[in-house]
């Protein structure tokens, strides 16, 4: 299972619309929502394929999903650190 970092355009939606979006996409298996316009997201499909299927929803609207790698820090709550440490 990767993890992946994904932000949006606030043209996206609304926080509940989001999360709205993210839930109606099967291969997005977990997320976590600490900070605005962002998600954490869990899924063992590729960015390009999650890219797709929110593009298939919601064409024309900016956003950003990478795959986040052991090579990361930031001020999170602890909650956040063990969601990004879980494999699966």
């Amino acid at each position: 299972m990767k993890t992946y970092v994904f932000t949006y355009a606030t043209s996206l939606g609304s926080n509940e619309e989001v999360k709205i979006l993210l839930d109606s996409i099967n291969q997005i298996k977990d997320w976590r929502y600490d900070s605005m316009n962002a998600f954490f997201l869990k899924s063992s499909s590729a960015a390009e394929e999650l890219a797709d299927m929110i593009i298939s929803q919601k064409p024309n609207v900016r956003f950003f999903i990478t795959e986040i790698t052991s090579n990361r820090q930031g001020w999170l709550p602890n909650e956040a650190w063990e969601f990004l440490k879980e494999q699966d």
